[in-house]
């Protein structure tokens, strides 16, 4: 049962995000209009998000580090009818979309419980049929100009009833989730699922929590019972659990991690020291989030798998055998890339969504991922290789942070296995450390997979979302 406090906090949602859809409606937006929003996670996104499924407007959130010229690239030709942001990005956007109204998020009302509004039938939900647009999500980036994804209401409330079921989220819990709201993760979870369940969502600034201390804080002062997160967090709380106060943590009941692939190594030693589970869960924006995921229930810290499917029919092919491409068949998968029916025709084969990654699945149901079928590196032996199966093994190696592997075409035009790789420590590699690293793949992958070159570097390249960015990684060759 919720408690007062909570019950009041999901009321004033409720009427908050009927004021938002007031306000929109007086700047002239109505159904099927799109609303750019350009800001951290805040209460007053959660209004405006609300605002515009009451009205049937398009939830349209870009990254707010995004600068003016990405935004002009991935979203230039959306034509929103209004663009909701903070104050000081307003007129950087509103010369980027001159035709659009501006709304300041700071004028979006958050905290007055006064009721009424949501018997106004000018907002009722249900006007709007599942297949109705609800949100425009932007690829990460990762292989190109961020694609904008289509997503309906149907699709976003199947999301979320999924991640509810598969996490056993429950009426009155804390959910602090880390990813921002122009990801698949940050929307469905705290701006869908949250308030579907009954759970309280916080938002916090970003540099809150990306301060890793002050996070720990906000864990332990607001009692989170779950928290949702990138593999990159599971690092750092390890790096610093000496000064992790002891029950700091103690209140989580589990910790989710996606968007990058876990290293097993950390996830035994995090669960060593913290005695937390972590939920390793898997979903693109394109198959509408989660699709397959590890449980709580019967979890161990030594499964290295993504776990089972959950809401979906999942098949590997060509052949529907052990391992090959994941393709996925679920009431959330996208409607379409906006704007491009050909790249969108080639995503799908019938009702099967592609994903373009390669999986392998285990006798007992359970997928494990393989790699990015586009970034296979043919090898001199022809042997196919995925770069994420040799850069897990290497951060398995106690003395490695976090890796990355790439090819390099020789003077043959013969493509070898480089592999960058970031140390736990500042200390300079020992010599012969990259024979010995090259050693402890091939004992693990074989001699087709040992690295023919061993780069230690300070830092991997990544995209503000965590994730490697991929294209950046032959600059350091």
């Amino acid at each position: 049962m919720l408690s007062r406090e909570r019950a009041v906090a999901a009321f004033d949602a409720i009427n908050a995000g009927n004021k938002a859809a007031l306000a929109l409606q007086a700047l002239g937006v109505g159904s099927g209009d799109i609303v750019l929003h350009k800001a951290q996670q805040s209460p007053a996104a959660m209004a405006l998000f609300r605002g515009c499924m009451a009205i049937g407007a398009i939830f349209a959130p870009v990254d707010w580090q995004w600068p003016d010229y990405l935004v002009a690239t991935a979203a230039g030709t959306l034509k929103p009818a209004v663009i909701v942001a903070a104050e000081a990005d307003i007129a950087g956007l509103a010369a980027l979309f001159p035709g659009a109204a501006v709304l300041a998020l700071e004028r979006i009302p958050v905290d007055d419980p006064a009721g009424g509004l949501f018997e106004n039938p000018a907002v009722n939900p249900a006007l709007q049929p599942h297949q109705h647009p609800a949100a425009y999500l932007f690829t990460s980036g990762s292989t190109g100009v961020p694609k904008a994804v289509v997503l309906s209401r149907g699709a976003l409330a199947h999301g979320a009833a999924v991640t509810l079921a598969s996490f056993g989220w429950q009426a009155g819990e804390c959910l602090l989730n880390l990813p921002e709201l122009h990801t698949m993760s940050g929307l469905r979870n705290a701006l869908v699922a949250a308030p579907m369940g009954g759970l309280t969502w916080l938002a916090s600034p970003a540099a809150q929590r990306g301060n890793i201390f002050e996070l720990v804080e906000l864990i332990r002062s607001t009692k989170a019972d779950h928290l949702v997160s990138g593999p990159a967090l599971v690092k750092q709380l390890l790096m610093a659990a000496d000064r992790v106060e002891k029950g700091s943590l103690d209140r989580l009941q589990a910790i989710y991690c996606t968007g990058a692939a876990l290293n097993p190594s950390a996830v035994e030693a995090f669960h060593g020291r913290f005695g937390i589970p972590i939920i390793n869960y898997y979903g693109l924006t394109e198959t509408g989030g989660i699709c397959i995921s590890q449980s709580r229930s019967g979890w161990t810290p030594r499964d290295t798998s993504l776990g089972r499917a959950v809401g979906c029919t999942a098949r590997l092919m060509p052949d529907d055998g052990e391992q090959g491409e994941l393709q996925i068949s679920s009431p959330q998968l996208m409607s379409e890339y906006l704007g491009d029916p050909e790249r969108s025709a080639a995503r799908f084969d019938g009702e099967w969504l592609r994903t373009g990654d390669v999986m392998r699945r285990d006798n007992h149901g359970n997928f494990h991922l393989l790699g990015r079928a586009e970034l296979f590196i043919k090898t001199a032996t022809t042997e196919r290789v995925h770069p994420e199966e040799i850069e897990a093994v290497l951060e398995a190696h106690p003395d490695v942070l976090e890796a990355a592997v790439c090819g390099r075409t020789d003077a043959d035009q013969v493509e070898r296995l480089v592999a960058l790789v970031v140390l736990r420590t500042a200390k300079p590699a020992p010599a012969a450390f990259d024979s010995q690293l090259s050693r402890f793949v091939s004992d693990r992958l074989g001699i087709g997979r040992r690295p023919g070159e061993i780069l230690f570097v300070e830092c991997l390249p990544r995209l503000p979302s965590g994730k490697l960015a991929r294209s950046s990684l032959k600059d350091f060759l």
